[in-house]
């Protein structure tokens, strides 16, 4: 019975590695048909590979190390030397780099046996469908949004692989979140601050205050935008990095450990009112719900932001129900409107286009004439213009419309075998996690699908990439525990 178990996981792990090759390949394939090779292209790709083997051999033998300077290039490097190759390859830039380096490590590190690859289970299963489906769409369709489709979906699915397979021990996973989240939270609260007071010498990176000026032609009403040029998305990293940061400094004792905590927990809220984005300050409210209901460490301050928030609500209340942003005013009726105009006509879209959609980024160009068709919402008569030029808002209609049945059912299912690991890891011990660590990672979680559903999020490669490494780390960790716990009661039951 062992052996029979033992050879079932081995074909389990041979059909997941023999999937993420050929996911890999495919990919290429995709992003690089009808590309124009020029000797100079070759050249450059030849330079590539060979950089790419001396980093392995010499620079980043820890592919920890490499997933931290991934995450940090992210956020600092991400609109810096970017270079426009021709064809239908995505832009290269330094995370995108960055991120085939570790792709590559992970999978001749898998190959050369010097790590062991986990069965897929039903959540790697599912994000196949769901990146099957859209593959079939781009190929169907005529259209290759190749950047938009990595960013969403691929590079989020294969980091939550990477950290699946990578993190086996508390010991790592603490040092790499303390030097992951408690910088960047810091950076990132701060960061606001000094957009929403002018000061732009202490910003960085610059294009921040280029684009504050409007030379990109961006604006956002005031609202710190972040180093990603979008408020939601800056604002999500605050809430994600804060929640980890605040568990990796649970897990230190010491003066500095207990100072940081209530500095960041100071700074933080601050950060987040000033990017006066409805979807950030409700991701927030349910992340600290979370850690009130569920935690033991982060129960004290998730009650005191929740009681400071709501004191903060009732002392501002008469500039709360006004559309001035920047007085926190949170009753702006026209984009609020626009949100259920694009849910009617998501529903419509949807009721002509059932099983493949529109094309995976053709909502814009179909939306016009069902946008058109709603001349009220609940919040009373449509103007013309309203919603007439808006994008999707939400990255569950945003599947509907655009691919179908075909995505969404995939999709949601992964959510719900995600919270279901999530969930029963709770009760499960294992050595790459502890309780308090699933909490952090069901509350940012909880945020991030909070905030989708007023954000459609494929643009933002932070913003999609953590939650899911995170939620990578616990499923590895979890997969492990429970495949010792088979195999002990296997052993239990033969003697």
């Amino acid at each position: 019975m062992e052996a029979l178990q033992v050879r079932l996981r081995q074909l389990g792990a041979n059909g997941t590695l023999l999937a993420l090759i050929c996911v890999s390949i495919l990919m290429g394939v995709v992003a690089g048909y009808r590309t124009t090779l020029t000797p100079y292209s070759l050249v450059r790709f030849l330079v590539l590979v060979n950089v790419m083997l001396v980093g392995y051999i010499v620079i980043i033998r820890n592919i920890f190390a490499g997933m931290l300077i991934y995450l940090y290039s992210l956020v600092f490097l991400n609109y810096y030397w970017r270079i426009v190759i021709p064809g239908k390859w995505p832009d290269l830039d330094v995370p995108r780099l960055m991120f085939v380096f570790v792709w590559i490590i992970f999978l001749l590190e898998i190959l050369l046996e010097r790590r062991r690859l986990l069965p897929s289970g039903a959540i790697g299963t599912t994000m196949l469908l769901v990146i099957s489906a859209f593959v079939l769409s781009m190929l169907t369709m005529g259209r290759w949004p190749t950047r938009e489709l990595l960013n969403g979906y691929v590079i989020p699915y294969a980091m939550y692989t990477i950290a699946k397979n990578t993190f086996t021990d508390k010991r790592t996973v603490d040092k790499f979140i303390f030097w992951f989240a408690v910088p960047l939270v810091i950076y990132f609260s701060l960061t606001a601050i000094f957009e929403h007071y002018r000061l732009m010498v202490l910003v960085f990176p610059r294009y921040i205050g280029e684009s504050m000026g409007g030379k990109f032609g961006i604006d956002w009403a005031g609202r710190a935008m972040g180093t990603f040029i979008q408020p939601a998305a800056t604002g999500y990293a605050m809430i994600a990095t804060y929640v980890l940061a605040m568990y990796a400094l649970s897990k230190r004792a010491g003066a500095f450990s207990r100072i940081c905590s209530v500095l960041i927990t100071i700074l933080i809220p601050i950060g987040i009112f000033f990017t006066y984005t409805r979807s950030v300050y409700s991701g927030f409210l349910v992340a600290l719900v979370t850690m009130l209901v569920f935690s033991k460490r982060q129960r004290l301050p998730a009650l005191i932001l929740i009681v400071a928030m709501c004191l903060a609500v009732i002392g501002n209340w008469s500039n709360i129900t006004t559309s001035n942003r920047e007085a926190g005013g949170i009753a702006t009726r026209d984009t609020a409107e626009a949100r259920l105009v694009l849910a009617n006509a998501s529903m419509r879209m949807f009721a002509d286009h059932p099983l493949f959609g529109v094309g995976f980024t053709r909502f814009m160009e179909n939306s016009g004439p069902y946008v058109s068709q709603v001349r009220s919402t609940f919040l009373g008569y449509k103007e013309a213009w309203i919603a007439a030029a808006t994008n999707q808002h939400n990255q569950f209609l945003s599947v509907l419309t655009e691919i179908g049945l075909a995505g969404l059912v995939p999709f949601v299912l992964l959510y719900y075998f995600m919270f279901r690991m999530l969930a029963r890891a709770r009760k499960i011990p294992a050595d790459a996690y502890d309780y308090e660590f699933v909490i952090a990672v069901i509350a940012i979680m909880l945020a991030y699908l909070t905030e989708t559903l007023f954000l459609e999020p494929r643009f933002y490669e932070f913003m999609n990439t953590l939650p899911y490494m995170m939620a990578g780390i616990v499923a590895g960790g979890y997969q492990r525990a429970t495949m010792k716990r088979a195999m002990a009661m296997a052993r239990g039951a033969s003697t």
